[in-house]
């Protein structure tokens, strides 16, 4: 799908985009995810840097190739060969192949490591992301839900926004 967006961006570009002054963009989804209170110092630091892996394995799963050419170093150590590798011509057309940055969010979680991460052992390769993040989630059950079931709670997009 990255790929094509790259090449899709370079045929309007190239051909289009001069006569019609259009812009290209994909508008990609992100839930916040604040690391799990706690008062251990210990279990805090963890909570931080899990929470700093699910945001990068949501929106940096998409993101960092269209902005910087490559996954998240983060997604590449984790995944290892189960991610594809791009080429140095694949990189260069999809790094800047957006115009602007569109983002969809629905909720916030906290996260914490899973118990699998902090084995140390390999991530799932059953395709479900948070796994392979080695992240767990969870919610304050104080936060109000929509309908839907998802944490409405606003300040989750703003700390999204400003990352």
């Amino acid at each position: 799908m990255l790929l094509w967006h790259a090449h899709a961006v370079n045929v309007y570009r190239t051909e289009f985009q001069e006569t019609q002054g259009g812009t290209i963009g994909m508008t990609l989804n992100c839930d916040w995810r604040a690391p799990k209170p706690s008062d251990d110092p210990v279990q805090w630091a963890q909570n931080v840097e899990a929470a700093e892996r699910a945001v990068l394995f949501d929106l940096g799963w998409f993101a960092d190739p269209i902005y910087f050419g490559d996954y998240p170093e983060a997604m590449k150590a984790r995944l290892g060969d189960r991610l594809p590798r791009f080429t140095p011509e694949e990189s260069a057309l999809l790094k800047g192949s957006n115009d602007f940055f569109g983002i969809n969010h629905y909720g916030t979680n906290y996260v914490e490591p899973s118990d699998a991460y902090l084995a140390n052992a390999p991530c799932g390769r059953d395709g479900i992301i948070f796994d392979d993040a080695g992240v767990k989630m969870s919610a304050d059950d104080a936060w109000p839900r929509t309908d839907l079931g998802w944490n409405a709670v606003p300040w989750g997009f703003r700390h999204l926004l400003c990352i």
